[in-house]
Order: C-alpha cells, then structure tokens, then sequence
C-alpha cells in the first residue's frame, strides 16, 4: 500500500513536468497550514481561498492554497514534508494538485469550486478540500460536472482515511465543460452527501460527549465501529437522532454483541415492530438491572 505522505515526499523530490504547476489544498481548520509553509520553506505563497488574499494565520479557519515548489526538493524538506503528513494522516485535510494553471489562474480556479448552490437556492462552502467529501463528491457529480470540476487540475491525490493514497490521473481534458461557478447540487445529490457524512456526525457527537471506549480508538477504527452500529440501528427501524445517539452508545457501552443477550434480544425485537420505543426499552433494562 502507498501511502499518502509518502507520495507528495517522493514527488516533491523531482522537478516539476515542463509547464506545469503543484499545489496542496489545506483544510485550515483541522491544521496549521503555516507549519507545511514553513516546512516547505515558502514565502508569501499561501492563499486564503474564501478571500483569496494572502493567508493571516491567526484563527485561519479556510482552505489555504499553497504552491509547491516546482523544483526539486532537498532531502530534509521532503522528510519534514513526509512527517508533517503522517502527524496530520487522520485529519482529512489535505489535496495534492497538478496543474497547468500558474497561481494567479489557479486561485481563481480552487476558490471558485468552494461555491455551491443546494436546492431551495441556499448558497454554502462546498468543503471539497476535505477529503471526505471529495471523495463523496467523485461519486455523486454527474458526468459533466466532474469534468467541470476535475478541469482545474490533471492530477488529484487524496489520503484515505488510513492515510492511504487515493489518486486520480484526470489529465489533460481539452474537451472538458467549463466550470460555472456557483456548483448547482440537485436534491438526490444533497442527500447523498448528507448520507456519506452520517457516520462522520455522529462519531463527532459521541466524542463531544466523551464516550471513554470511542476515545480510546483510532479515527479509521472510531468511524468503522460507528458505521456498523448506525447500520444496525437503521435495520431496527431507529431514524431519529436521538434513538440513533443512545443505540451507538448501548454499543458502545455494552459491546456488539448485548444485541443477544436479554433483555435486548426480546426488546429489540419489539422496537422493530413498533411495539416498543428504545427508551423504554432502555428504562426497562435499568430497572431490572437494579431490581
């Protein structure tokens, strides 16, 4: 397996194609951009792309273009690089770009793919430069406006949620539709980002309340633990929120496998049939725990 720090290190080691340019995309509120420019030993080459004015780092919460350098780096600027990624690795902030488009083309180009119109014309930030959603939005753009979109770059890199490379050689489309900003989402593919983030949300509320056995797992093993219990919860019929919080947290809290045991078996079995609600459910089990 590739990973993701490992391939921006090997390619920051080579020179740059002939006209052509390299980028990272930070998402600034989940790292500090300034220590990958000062790593990369940059200066003034940090654009706050929601203003698209140099970055102020002082409570930079946007997505921040950096440009690479275009020659090749020294040994320890790619270790330092390297490093840098592996300590951000589960942060899902980082987007490698090649591009053709010289910086004063490629800000314009980066921040006009911010702007996004749901249904109801409700304008918002289309967080692409999260990795999470990027990878959501490859599936959920149509034809055209995936090569709209992909048109400002020929090569995009992501790190999975492991840290793994997850890389896409768009190359040189000259056929490619232009991109209009802002990008108009139907309703189908609204609630299918919103349903690709289900999982992340709610591994977010259970940390904000501090579930100790959520705490103690790693970021990939926190949403994969989560998914599955969402899943669960979803099969027993459980769509409101605070069902699905308090089922997470009888998993959690309990283990997997309470769902075989009594009294949950039979419970769970009449809270699918609608006989039940699970906080009843839940009332009960307390009462015949300290009966």
């Amino acid at each position: 397996m590739t990973f993701f720090a490992e391939f921006v290190s090997t390619t920051l080691a080579a020179a740059c194609g002939p006209a052509s340019h390299r980028y990272l995309i930070l998402d600034a509120s989940a790292t500090r951009p300034v220590d990958f420019v000062r790593a990369l030993a940059l200066k003034g080459q940090a654009i706050d792309l929601l203003t698209r004015k140099p970055c102020t780092w002082r409570e930079c919460a946007s997505p921040v273009l950096i440009r690479l350098p275009t020659e090749a780096a020294s040994v320890a600027i790619c270790r330092r690089a390297r490093e840098l990624m592996n300590d951000w690795r589960y942060a899902n902030c980082f987007l490698y770009v090649e591009s053709p488009h010289a910086p004063d083309v490629a800000v314009r180009l980066f921040a006009e793919r911010t702007d996004a119109v749901l249904p109801q014309d409700m304008s918002v930030v289309l967080r692409y430069f999260d990795s999470r959603i990027f990878g959501t939005l490859m599936r959920v753009l149509d034809d055209w406006q995936l090569r709209a979109f992909l048109a400002a770059g020929t090569r995009w890199a992501l790190p999975g949620r492991t840290g793994e490379l997850l890389l896409l050689d768009h190359g040189n489309d000259p056929e490619a539709p232009v991109f209009t900003a802002p990008l108009v989402l139907g309703t189908a593919q609204e609630a299918a980002l919103i349903d690709a983030a289900e999982t992340d949300a709610m591994v977010d509320l259970l940390l904000n309340q501090n579930n100790s056995v959520l705490l103690n797992l790693l970021p990939p093993q926190q949403f994969e633990r989560i998914g599955q219990a969402l899943a669960r919860a979803n099969g027993l019929g459980l769509r409101e929120l605070g069902d699905q919080v308090a089922y997470c947290s009888l998993d959690l809290d309990l283990g997997p496998a309470f769902i075989h045991d009594s009294p949950w078996v039979e419970g769970l079995g009449s809270v699918k049939e609608g006989r039940m609600s699970l906080s009843a459910l839940i009332e009960q089990a307390a009462r015949g725990a300290s009966a």
